[in-house]
C-alpha cells in the first residue's frame, strides 16, 4: 500500500556492493542510524520477488522506504490484487501475511544487471503495542513521513489505511 512519496532517502547503495549479484531477497545493515521510534531498520533488495507470504513476520507489518527503484512494481493481495509503481522516496506498507510480490517492467529492463536492482529500507513494526492497541503503526509511519520529508497520498476507495492519512 502506497502510503507517502517525494521522501528524501539518504544514498545507501555503497552498503549493497556485496550482494549485487544475488537474485534472491537480501537483508544488510545500513551504514548509518535509521531508528525511528525505537525501530531499527534494515536494508532489503533484490532483482524481483515472485508471489510469496512472509509467515514468519505475522505479527508485524513491512514499513519499506524505497532507497532505489528501477522501473519496479509492487503487488499486493490485500482485497483484490493492486499495484504501485515504485520511485526513489515511496513509502510502502505490506502486509507480510498477504501475498505480495515485486518485479521490474519488462519494458524496462537494463542491459546491465546491476541496474535492476531493487533497494529499500525497512521496518518491521509490531502490529499491537504490549497495551494491544494497534495505533503504533500509525503513529510509527507519521513519524517516518516526519523524519523523511515526505508528502502523503491519497487513494480513493482504499478504507483499510484510510485511517493513517492526516486529518
Amino acid at each position: 500500500m502506497l502510503i507517502a512519496n517525494h521522501c528524501k532517502v539518504p544514498r545507501i547503495e555503497e552498503a549493497w556492493r556485496l550482494h549485487q549479484d544475488k537474485w534472491e531477497i537480501e537483508t544488510g545493515l545500513l551504514p548509518g542510524n535509521f531508528t525511528v521510534n525505537n525501530i531499527e531498520a534494515k536494508l532489503v533488495g533484490c532483482y524481483q520477488a515472485v508471489p510469496h507470504c512472509d509467515d514468519a513476520y505475522q505479527r508485524f507489518w513491512f514499513v519499506t522506504l524505497v532507497a532505489q527503484s528501477y522501473h519496479h512494481v509492487l503487488s499486493d493481495a490485500t482485497a483484490y490484487p493492486k499495484e504501485y509503481a515504485l520511485a526513489k522516496g515511496d513509502l510502502v506498507i505490506v502486509d507480510p501475511e498477504e501475498l505480495h510480490w515485486l518485479y521490474q517492467e519488462q519494458e524496462s529492463s537494463s542491459r546491465f544487471r546491476r541496474r535492476g536492482y531493487w533497494l529499500g529500507i525497512q521496518w518491521e513494526v509490531p502490529k499491537q503495542d504490549l497495551s494491544g492497541s494497534a495505533d503504533v503503526l500509525k503513529s510509527f509511519v507519521k513519524a517516518v513521513v516526519d523524519q523523511f520529508h515526505g508528502q502523503w497520498t491519497h487513494w480513493p476507495g482504499d478504507a483499510r489505511y484510510a485511517y493513517l492519512l492526516p486529518s
